[in-house]
């Protein structure tokens, strides 16, 4: 499943987890792409769950290369924006999407 919102995709059927916290926060890499201009490549998210509420920011983005990326300041907006959206629409968890271990984090630290 891609979540795409203001011209970003976020391909959370292709994410996975690279650690996690115990209470609640985790950071995963995931797919992402503008597709307006073409930058694409991996992004660290970070993702913090509770009951109260998701947040999910963006800490990196690597390109195809893994070369960091710095996307303009109006492709930030909108990267916010998609994972705000992911964030509102507690995505993180989803059964069909995520892996394994985001799951168990998800119903441990928050509801879903």
């Amino acid at each position: 499943m891609n979540i795409k919102k203001d011209g970003c995709i976020v391909k959370c059927e292709h994410c996975q987890c690279v650690s996690n916290n115990g209470r609640g926060g985790f950071d995963v890499q995931v797919p992402i792409c503008a597709d307006d201009n073409g930058i694409a490549g991996t992004a660290r998210l970070h993702c913090a769950i509770s009951a109260e509420r998701h947040r999910v920011e963006l800490v990196n983005w690597k390109d195809t290369d893994d070369h960091t990326v710095t996307p303009p300041k109006e492709i930030q907006k909108r990267l916010a924006t998609a994972l705000d959206f992911v964030a509102d629409h507690r995505v993180c968890g989803n059964q069909k999407i995520c892996p394994a271990e985001v799951i168990e984090i998800v119903e441990k630290h928050g509801t879903h």
